[in-house]
Parts: structure tokens; sequence; C-alpha cells
């Protein structure tokens, strides 16, 4: 089966709307029927609000031992250069330093949450895929 994108779903609406019967609709798209009448009805709802992200965690109120944990251990996020710091690492220091006796799953969301990884970089001009030589021979320049 295939999974429906956000466009399918909105042209699927659209067809559902001019009289193409559902049935007709999931034959088209490879779904079933039932898979079909579900997006529609999530489309007709709306989007909805996520409250996981808006609720406490364990580590609410520690935000200041989280990032003296990071300083500690010389994590790039907070300090701008070093390196990448284990999360098992940042868990044992706080159940060490600060008593914390929430879980290893609570530390993974609070970071990801709290510090994002940097935005991806492209590669330079100068750099080629592996095994590509730059042949200077002549007047052109190629790959």
């Amino acid at each position: 089966m295939a999974k429906l994108t956000l466009e399918q779903i909105m042209v699927g609406a659209q067809m559902v709307e001019r009289g193409l019967p559902i049935r007709e609709l999931a034959r088209q798209l490879g779904v079933t029927e039932s898979a079909v009448r579900y997006r529609l009805r999530q489309k007709e709802a709306g989007p909805r609000e996520d409250d996981r992200r808006h609720k406490k965690t364990s580590l609410d109120g520690l935000e200041v031992a989280v990032r003296h944990a990071l300083e500690g251990l010389g994590c790039w996020r907070v300090t701008g250069a070093g390196r990448p710091v284990q999360v098992t690492e940042v868990h044992e220091v706080l159940a060490r330093d600060h008593g914390y006796e929430g879980s290893y799953r609570a530390v993974v969301r609070h970071l990801a949450r709290s510090y994002p990884p940097p935005p991806i970089r492209a590669l330079g001009g100068s750099r080629r895929p592996r095994g590509c030589r730059l042949s200077t021979t002549g007047s052109t320049s190629r790959w």
C-alpha cells in the first residue's frame, strides 16, 4: 500500500466534492477506502494542536543543571566549539551531581527540544565527490 501525500489528499478532497466515489479515488491512489475516508476526515477537522509539546517534563526546573552539565562536558551546542556529547554522559552527570531521578529518554527529548542541531551546510565549491579527479590538461577543466 502506498502512503498518501498532502497533495494527493488535497486533490482527492476536490475530486470527492465533484462527485467521484471514494472507492474509485482509493483505487486510483492505490490505497484502501478506509485510508481515504480517514485522511478526508482529518482534513475536514483541520490541524490540531499537539499537547505533548507543552506538557511539563521531569527536567523542568533543571535547565540550569542541564546547561551546566553540557558546559562541563564541553558540548559544542553550548560552547560553540568542542565535540558532540553523548546523552548517556549528560544523564549520568545529572543523576550524580544534581540528584536527577528521571529517565534517559526524558533527557533525550529535552535536549532535542532545547538544543536543536545546527543547520546543514552545503559543500564548498572546491569539494568533489570521492573518486573524481579534476582534469587540468588543455584549456578546460572538468570532473
